[in-house]
């Protein structure tokens, strides 16, 4: 348990949010920690203290709680491993990142994702600030709003719901598909340095597939990638043509 005061978390040098709110600060501690520390004490509190204890808990790969920050007694944030020299994966969109491992990174993203859907959690609020990668590896960062099976339906906000196409209806909850989907869009738009999330909020995930078509792709690779997508089954895809999932 770490217990610290506004005036002492005043004195840490803070990390600018690149994009999407994360719903909290982040200040850097030292070289190897930061604190994570959530803008208000009461939106779904109970739960974000009781994601904190599991991952504190649980075995993952991905930079997880270590301790949890309370505030004058109250909970309020977490710390965590500092990933130095990190970018998003909406920063290298932007900046059109070259010359980096981009296979292994998303690989190890994957590997981080099938670990918390082991435990039957999901990530829920997923998009392209969610995934970092430094100079040889990849990971998924700010789990405090990870959703149990079962138990947090619609309790978090999401920063898109997943449908097909314009006149489709949205998927309302997050799950392992919903989490899968989000996370192969993320990917292909880091890998493709084109931010393929926006437009798949603007236009349904159809369109994802549309520019597949399109585009000069690594078709090895998309297809290593389905596979991931594919290893327990049927999983995601929603209620695309059959054509579509070869």
């Amino acid at each position: 348990m770490i217990n610290i005061t506004r005036k002492e978390l005043e004195k840490l040098p803070v990390i600018s949010a690149s994009g999407h709110n994360n719903g909290g600060t982040i200040y850097i501690k030292d070289d190897e920690t930061l604190y994570k520390v959530f803008h208000n004490s009461y939106f779904f509190i109970d739960e974000k203290e009781r994601n904190a204890d599991f991952l504190i808990r649980a075995t993952l790969s991905c930079p997880k709680p270590i301790d949890k920050i309370y505030i004058d007694g109250e909970f309020y944030g977490y710390s965590e491993p500092y990933i130095k020299n990190a970018k998003s994966f909406l920063a290298a969109i932007k900046e059109k990142a070259e010359g980096i491992d981009k296979k292994t990174i998303i690989s190890d993203v994957f590997n981080q994702l099938q670990e918390l859907h082991q435990y039957d959690v999901y990530l829920g609020d997923i998009h392209l600030d969610n995934f970092i990668f430094d100079e040889s590896h990849g990971y998924i960062i700010d789990l405090d709003d990870i959703r149990f099976k079962d138990i947090d339906n619609f309790k978090f906000t999401e920063f898109y719901l997943l449908r097909n196409n314009k006149n489709s209806n949205m998927q309302k909850m997050a799950n392992e598909r919903s989490d899968i989907m989000k996370t192969f869009i993320c990917c292909l738009s880091f890998y493709y340095n084109t931010d393929l999330e926006s437009l798949v909020i603007s236009e349904g995930v159809d369109s994802l597939f549309a520019f597949l078509e399109r585009a000069d792709f690594d078709k090895s690779f998309v297809s290593s990638m389905k596979t991931m997508w594919y290893e327990k089954g049927d999983l995601v895809y929603l209620n695309f043509p059959k054509e579509k999932r070869r």
